[in-house]
């Protein structure tokens, strides 16, 4: 279903009706400017879930693997997972030696 789009002008004058419509249907609304959406008006427990999934997203680190948790915790993950590569990085020389040596 589309987004129901009211113009700033209308929001201000239906502030009270369009905050009873996002209470009882739970479907948001864009406020427009000159045509263009500016703002959202949605439920105040929609937005505490979508707040709550963004803190827990998977992270992207670049060029060694994914972490996730919340934003406060990335240095603690960087570091782990640059151990973790470090290690690898280290058993993979350790085999490429081996096996040069056995050439």
């Amino acid at each position: 279903m589309p987004l129901k789009k009211v113009s700033f002008t209308d929001a201000r004058e239906e502030l009270s009706a369009l905050i009873d419509e996002v209470r009882d249907s739970g479907r948001p609304i864009a406020i427009t400017r000159h045509g263009k959406p500016v703002a959202v008006l949605m439920n105040m427990e929609a937005l505490e879930q979508k707040l709550a999934v963004q803190e827990q997203r998977p992270w992207m680190l670049r060029g060694s693997g994914t972490w996730q948790g919340a934003a406060e915790e990335i240095e603690s993950a960087i570091q782990s997972i640059r151990q973790q590569t470090q290690a690898t990085s280290a058993d993979r020389i350790k085999k490429i030696t081996r096996d040069l040596a056995g050439k």
